[in-house]
């Protein structure tokens, strides 16, 4: 049991990491992706007003599959296809298909912190719940620690389109990881 709980636990902070090292792309290769693309800032503005607008809205839908179809075939599904959005925002070639990567980013990324709550009532007693969700959590903090670093230098490395495909194949690998291991 202690091992699942430990395992558990960590793959959650993984997912979280991910989850918000992803959402850091757009802000560290913004002045790249307007000069590439030949966006305004009005332009970045929707495309990050586009992930919120969808995370926002699939909360509630998420939040309740997790209670349906439960968190490793949702938290799995959720990594996946925000890692794949991830993936193809390397790919796009114009705004409105950005905005759409934007989108299905928001929508992945939904099922995260509903699916960490879950998965910490399933695997925890009521009176030990508290750490586990704390630890949990640090992963949406430890994201955005790490990803300015890591990201500049994907993005100088290999430039700001392999810096999404990159972020988005490291996802793919933990969602995998997610359904072989939880």
């Amino acid at each position: 049991l202690k091992r699942t709980q430990r395992g558990s636990v960590a793959l959650l902070v993984l997912g979280c990491a991910v989850n918000y090292g992803d959402r850091s792309t757009l802000a560290i290769a913004n002045p790249l992706i307007r000069k590439d693309l030949g966006l305004s800032i009005a332009d970045m503005g929707m495309l990050l007003s586009a992930f919120l607008w969808s995370y926002a809205a699939f909360q509630l839908p998420a939040g309740a599959l997790v209670d349906r179809l439960g968190p490793r075939k949702l938290l799995g599904a959720g990594i996946f296809i925000w890692s794949l959005a991830q993936a193809l925002g390397g790919l796009v070639t114009g705004f409105w298909q950005f905005v759409g990567a934007r989108i299905f980013l928001g929508m992945g990324e939904s099922p995260q912190f509903s699916g960490l709550v879950r998965v910490v009532r399933d695997w925890f007693n009521v009176r030990e719940r508290g750490l586990p969700t704390g630890i949990g959590l640090c992963g949406s903090k430890l994201g955005p620690a790490i990803a300015p670093p890591v990201l500049t230098v994907l993005m100088l490395a290999f430039g700001w389109r392999w810096m999404f495909i990159i972020m988005g194949g490291v996802g793919i690998g933990v969602a995998i990881l997610w359904y072989a291991i939880y």
